[in-house]
């Protein structure tokens, strides 16, 4: 498939923290896509402006998606979430950068690969550990 030809292309990156982890991740999804956008899973009980506040004042160029969520299951509100961005933007590709913060605050997760095992029934859906350096942008 030539550019011309290329297909509508965003990077998601899910956001728990505003941080400097947070940033890098931001930065790399930005050489991946034309279009990138963050995804922040609001759980019950968290202060519904907080987030958004902090996150226009520190990144105000990149959109703030929040999903709101009555349960834990943040993993599967953000796979509903990428499903529903993949049909109505028509998107051919998503490439979901985790942010190393997202990681280490989760002791769960194990990065990239256990939220490729969790994205793995959506097409067009692909998944990358942010990178531990600054990524240089042209």
């Amino acid at each position: 498939m030539s550019s011309s030809q290329a297909g509508k292309h965003i990077a998601v990156v899910p956001v728990a923290v505003c941080d400097h982890q947070t940033q890098r991740a931001l930065s790399f999804a930005g050489t991946l896509a034309s279009q990138v956008l963050a995804v922040h899973v609001r759980e019950c009980g968290q202060h519904a402006d907080d987030f958004e506040k902090t996150w226009a004042r520190l990144e105000p160029q990149v959109p703030l998606v929040v999903v709101d969520t009555p349960s834990c299951d943040a993993q599967g509100h953000l796979v509903r979430a990428l499903d529903a961005l993949r049909h109505a933007e028509a998107a051919d590709q998503i490439t979901v950068v985790i942010p190393r913060s997202s990681r280490a605050a989760n002791r769960k997760e194990r990065g990239a690969s256990s939220w490729a095992q969790a994205l793995h029934r959506l097409p067009g859906i692909f998944v990358r550990d942010a990178p531990a350096e600054e990524v240089a942008s042209d």
